[in-house]
């Protein structure tokens, strides 16, 4: 893994890679590295849990600083998984997922942003979820309370019920930087620079249909599992 590491590190750091707009950033700071996790619920340190990528200065800026990245000169796009972690969750049990938009429940149309951090929440929970976060319960409509949008959610997706409170999420994070570091490497060997962001990268908007398929093909291929992948594009080059 080390060895992946900085093979990526490499590559990067060699990349044609610029930045445009009105902020001062260092576009030389491209170094990544796996951070893993130790579950309360695990005893012994593990590299199977977690070891998402973290560095790079992208990663410290949202979408509005990051179109103004210039990848060989050209515009580049966000290439997103969707849903990454209930797709995961479903792959882990050998399941498809339902039809449509997984984080998407009845009388919470407008709290999407909500329900997907609570259904985050209960996969990375090991046991009962007896306090919600703050931050989850100011998304939801007036009435709704944590114990009401954990039986909704689990109405929407009953399978996931194994996996809800046994700590799944830390697994499912491995997954998940694994797939984007094979991304990363298959995009290396392509000749494609792509700058990772946990389950999303932003190459140049020439490479998004090359990027596309990679990301997708590389999901089935380590989870068994279609996950789609969703483009955001930037602004143009002058």
């Amino acid at each position: 893994m080390r060895g992946e590491i900085h093979q990526i590190n490499e590559w990067l750091s060699d990349g044609d890679i610029s930045y445009v707009g009105n902020l001062s950033i260092d576009v030389r700071d491209r170094s990544l590295v796996r951070c893993f996790n130790l579950p309360p619920h695990i005893e012994v340190p593990s590299l199977d849990f977690g070891g998402r990528l973290f560095g790079g200065f992208w990663q410290r800026h949202g979408w509005e600083v990051r179109q103004h990245i210039r990848i060989n000169g050209e515009s580049v796009a966000e290439v997103d998984y969707g849903q990454m972690m209930p797709r995961l969750a479903y792959a882990e049990i050998g399941e498809k997922p339902p039809e449509g938009d997984l984080y998407a429940i009845a009388g919470l149309e407008g709290s999407r942003a909500a329900v997907k951090k609570a259904l985050n929440a209960l996969l990375f929970k090991v046991g009962t979820m007896r306090r919600w976060p703050q931050e989850i319960l100011d998304g939801l409509p007036q009435g709704w309370t944590g114990t009401k949008l954990r039986k909704a959610i689990l109405c929407r997706h009953p399978s996931l019920a194994s996996l809800v409170g046994s700590g799944a999420g830390y697994r499912l994070f491995n997954r998940e930087s694994t797939i984007m570091c094979a991304v990363l490497l298959r995009c290396m060997g392509a000749g494609i620079v792509v700058l990772p962001i946990h389950d999303a990268v932003i190459c140049s908007a020439s490479s998004v249909p090359t990027v596309s398929t990679i990301m997708q093909e590389e999901a089935f291929k380590l989870c068994n599992a279609e996950i789609p992948v969703s483009v955001t594009k930037g602004e143009p080059s002058k």
